[in-house]
């Protein structure tokens, strides 16, 4: 769940900037893009988020076929790539991830968005049956592909229905002329595809419920495909006729359809019939892009929805396509993991002192080897998010008086082709536990060298020393040892 949420706040957020750039450029030049435009880079804008989610998707699973990848293998496919930046940031979000308050966070992301489609469908479910219980009665009608009914419950003429697209018209007397055009204001939004485009655009709203600018999305994308209806109605029209149908947008100004999830409606807030109408009687503003024009720029806007799929994604692409990402995550020869050699720990509950942090999802006890005033743990390796709590026997740490010392030196096996791919070693977290409360020694990288780290006890007490796994990767250890001084 932690790696979906975080895909979406990626691709939310990249998506998200997108639209902020498109809605400088636009209200920049004063609204004078040509709709037509606005509505391809809007629509490819919407779709962004998706395609990026599925690329991610394919190359994962791609990846998680052929290799035993860590619980996090997001962050650890991140980790491989050649870019410091990404491999930097895939050990952030690795970190990210292990923190309880993120955990947290996806599920409330994932009960917020299934409360909001439920919401959605339900009201849709009520708005449809009141619909049908209302006395709906036929209209005959020339476009046969459209079915016409009437219904005293509607207050302005909609579209309904993706499978069986319907028009709904008000119970009131309309002429023919009016009747034409209310039907074929409702064909163009059909042939256009503008309900399933508004039901797809309200479900990214749910999903990113955190991020407004997917409302704003929702917004523009309804006003144009209103505005682009009324450009492909009027196209041809003499001034009068466009009065005409004006004055028919006037007419239903007031009305509105309630929990309008699936379907297009033909009237709409005072505010934006006012726009329609000045856009209607504008001829030049109704002029479509040249179809060259539509293939440069579709190529163009393409170009960048790859390209931003491609920063997300360049390290599984790299990861597959190099000699790291074909190597199966196994430990070693020779070395045990710790999911199998330790005891693990249910229902952590622990107090962290200033400036430390642990993840406590996947904590293991590991008996260490006694010999003297030595303790030691031999070839072992452990996933990403895992902790190693270092103990005599059992459960039981080390007695220490208060300024007595000890001696932790961690040597690592970095001879595994996944292991320490960017050359800068790869990141661990050691401390200790007294009382239930944990302390933070050292945050940073092991490398070829080994890590060394002297302690002095600061009180009496018995503690529990700990090593955890930050590098998004399988970590392996030729020794683990302790000497009390």
């Amino acid at each position: 769940m932690s790696d979906i949420f975080m895909l979406i706040l990626l691709s939310s957020l990249f998506t998200g900037t997108l639209l902020l750039i498109f809605m400088s450029v636009d209200a920049r030049i004063a609204k004078r893009m040509n709709l037509w435009l606005k509505s391809l880079l809007l629509r490819i804008i919407l779709i962004f988020q998706p395609i990026l989610l599925v690329l991610t998707a394919v190359v994962l699973k791609a990846f998680s076929s052929e290799n035993q990848a860590s619980p996090d293998a997001l962050y650890c496919i991140m980790n491989r790539s050649q870019s410091s930046l990404v491999s930097v940031g895939g050990e952030m979000l690795s970190y990210a991830v292990c923190t309880p308050i993120f955990r947290i966070s996806a599920y409330v992301w994932l009960i917020i968005t299934l409360f909001l489609m439920a919401r959605k469908a339900v009201a849709y479910l009520k708005f449809h049956r009141m619909l049908m219980r209302s006395g709906l009665s036929v209209i005959d009608s020339t476009h046969p592909p459209l079915t016409i009914l009437s219904s005293r419950y509607a207050t302005s003429p909609f579209l309904i229905g993706v499978i069986k697209p319907t028009v709904v018209l008000p119970d009131i007397k309309y002429s023919d002329k009016e009747l034409a055009l209310i039907i074929r204001h409702e064909w163009i939004h059909c042939k256009r595809h503008d309900i399933p485009i508004k039901m797809f655009a309200e479900l990214l709203k749910c999903v990113n419920w955190f991020n407004p600018m997917f409302i704003l999305l929702a917004d523009e994308l309804n006003e144009l495909s209103e505005l682009i209806t009324d450009s492909i109605l009027t196209d041809g029209m003499s001034f009068t006729e466009r009065k005409e149908y004006g004055r028919i947008l006037l007419k239903h100004s007031a009305d509105g359809i309630r929990n309008a999830v699936a379907c297009s409606s033909l009237s709409g807030k005072a505010e934006k019939i006012a726009y329609r109408l000045e856009i209607i009687m504008k001829k030049e503003a109704n002029k479509r892009v040249k179809k060259r024009t539509i293939a440069v720029i579709s190529v163009a806007a393409l170009s960048l929805l790859c390209a931003g799929a491609f920063v997300t994604s360049t390290a599984f692409a790299e990861a597959k396509g190099s000699d790291a990402a074909v190597v199966r995550q196994i430990p070693v020869s020779g070395f045990s993991l710790l999911s199998d050699t330790g005891k693990r720990i249910d229902n952590v509950s622990l107090e962290f002192s200033e400036d430390t942090e642990l993840p406590t999802s996947s904590m293991y006890l590991s008996e260490m080897e006694t010999a003297g005033n030595i303790y030691t743990i031999e070839r072992l390796a452990y996933n990403n998010g895992q902790t190693i709590i270092l103990c005599k026997d059992e459960n039981t740490g080390f007695a220490l008086a208060r300024n007595q010392s000890a001696t932790i030196t961690v040597n690592a096996d970095f001879s595994p082709k996944y292991s320490n791919v960017n050359g800068i070693g790869e990141l661990i977290k050691v401390g200790y536990i007294r009382d239930g409360v944990a302390t933070e020694l050292f945050d940073g990288r092991i490398n070829a060298d080994g890590l060394t780290i002297n302690f002095t006890a600061d009180a009496d007490g018995e503690y529990q020393f700990y090593l955890c796994n930050l590098c998004a990767a399988l970590q392996n250890y030729e020794s683990i040892s302790i000497e009390i001084i």
